[in-house]
C-alpha cells in the first residue's frame, strides 16, 4: 500500500518572537541539558537582565576516572524582535579530579 499526505505550507500566526523564547531562563536550561549540571551564578540580577552568569559542569572521561570541567559562562541574551541573539563567552575552566585511576 502507498500513502501520500500534503498540506499547504502554513505560516505561523500569533508566535512570540524567537528573542522571547532565549530570555527565558528555563530556555537557557534546555540549551545546557547536555551538561552534568548548570547553575545560575548571580540569582540576584534584576529581573529582565540582558547578561546573565552561568557555571557548566561537562564530565571527562579517562580510563579508572573522571574527572569535570567547571566552566563559568556569561550569557547575553538581547531579544531585539527583529533579530534576536544569544551570546555565550567564557575566559576560563578549571579542572576538577578527585582522585586517580587506581
Amino acid at each position: 500500500a502507498q500513502s501520500e499526505a500534503r498540506c499547504e505550507p502554513f505560516a505561523a500566526t500569533r508566535a512570540r518572537p524567537l528573542g522571547d523564547w532565549f530570555a527565558q531562563e528555563d530556555a537557557l536550561r534546555i540549551l545546557m541539558s547536555q551538561a552534568e549540571s548548570c547553575r545560575r551564578l548571580d540569582e540576584d540580577a534584576p529581573p529582565g537582565s540582558e547578561t546573565q552568569r552561568w557555571e557548566v559542569v561537562t564530565p571527562i572521561e579517562f580510563p579508572g576516572m573522571v574527572a569535570r570541567s567547571v566552566t563559568p559562562m556569561d550569557i547575553r541574551v538581547d531579544a531585539a524582535a527583529d533579530r534576536p541573539t544569544l551570546s555565550i563567552s567564557s575566559g576560563a575552566s578549571e579542572t576538577q579530579c578527585s582522585g586517580g585511576p587506581g
